[in-house]
């Protein structure tokens, strides 16, 4: 891995960015000039040569700049999940990037690619770098959190029960607490994800109490699912998508299949960066609608599934529905 981030900043050179910022009245003005630094907590532009604009991060609706070839194949290479090969372009996009907050956010899509492809460890090891070049965590989406039950490796499990206490960032322990969280050292899990619920940020809050509906709601007969979709919009759609896969259990736990597949489709077709989360959604899905007789709308599902993510767990059984006959349109009940 890539040892550090480059010391120096990206000087004038006449590149031209583009800036979305959110107004307090909720319109969108646009401001152009060169981003210099994007943290988790400001933008800071430089509109001419002796005039520089910090604008809060959170007023940012969206960016556009130039970002060179070499980071265009990997994105490329991403979007179309060859995980393996984006992950190798984007650690060479960084070699030859001088800005920061662009290495910065090549860093988290390799991040991506390493959970994407299965790679709990790696993934949380390198957001560690990333969060020790940006403690305001711009790019907070790309933690990797347990959103399901996963079996530990040894090295994961000390990983975990190293950073549990960790003192220094709070959202190592909510990702230690996450992957603890279904086995043996749970109450402790637990006890860090109850601090977490109270912490300035108020993004990790909101994941800390996402991650608490994990236990909590099994238990109970009537979990406050209105609440909690409502509890959303209070972070950015990115970081919906665990909370979402949990308020899609909890309708299907209550039998309330057309709630749980709304909520699964959500998070399989709107969060397509987090494919194993996406895939077992789809999976979900599609499971539930051939259980409730839809066998055309399952086929169709099943297919999405496969053309996505081919490599996942969740395509192997997709392909053996779709062979086996079981979701034949013919199939379909009346």
């Amino acid at each position: 891995m890539v040892a550090g981030l480059a010391a120096g900043w990206f000087g004038p050179s006449g590149r031209g960015d583009t800036v979305w910022v959110v107004q307090p009245d909720g319109s969108t003005q646009t401001r152009r000039g060169e981003i210099i630094d994007y943290r988790g907590d400001f933008l800071t532009l430089r509109r001419t040569a002796a005039t520089t604009e910090r604008i809060r991060s959170e007023r940012i609706e969206r960016i556009e700049a130039n970002y060179g070839t070499r980071h265009r194949q990997a994105e490329a290479a991403f979007s179309e999940h060859r995980y393996g090969e984006a992950r190798r372009l984007f650690l060479h996009a960084m070699e030859g990037e001088s800005r920061e907050w662009v290495q910065r956010l090549e860093l988290a899509r390799v991040i991506q690619c390493d959970w994407n492809g299965g790679r709990d460890l790696q993934a949380a090891r390198q957001f560690l770098i990333l969060v020790r070049n940006d403690p305001t965590v711009l790019h907070l989406e790309v933690a990797p959190l347990h959103w399901t039950a996963r079996p530990l490796t040894a090295s994961m499990r000390q990983w975990a029960e190293e950073h549990l206490g960790d003192e220094t960032f709070a959202v190592s322990r909510l990702i230690a607490a996450s992957w603890l969280l279904a086995g043996d050292r749970r109450q402790d899990a637990m006890e860090q994800l109850r601090e977490l619920t109270s912490n300035g940020d108020s993004r990790i809050a909101f994941l800390a109490r996402a991650q608490q509906w994990r236990t909590r709601w099994p238990a109970l007969p009537d979990p406050p699912l209105r609440e909690a979709s409502e509890s959303l919009s209070s972070v950015s759609e990115p970081l919906r998508r665990g909370g979402c896969f949990l308020i899609a259990e909890a309708h299907a736990r209550a039998g309330d299949d057309r709630q749980a597949t709304l909520w699964w489709l959500r998070v399989g077709l709107l969060y397509p960066h987090d494919a194993r989360l996406a895939a077992a959604a789809l999976w979900r899905a599609g499971d539930q609608l051939q259980r409730g007789g839809d066998s055309v709308a399952a086929r169709r599902l099943f297919f999405e599934l496969v053309q996505r993510y081919p490599a996942s767990t969740e395509a192997g059984r997709a392909r053996k529905r779709i062979e086996s006959g079981e979701v034949n349109p013919k199939t379909r009940k009346e």
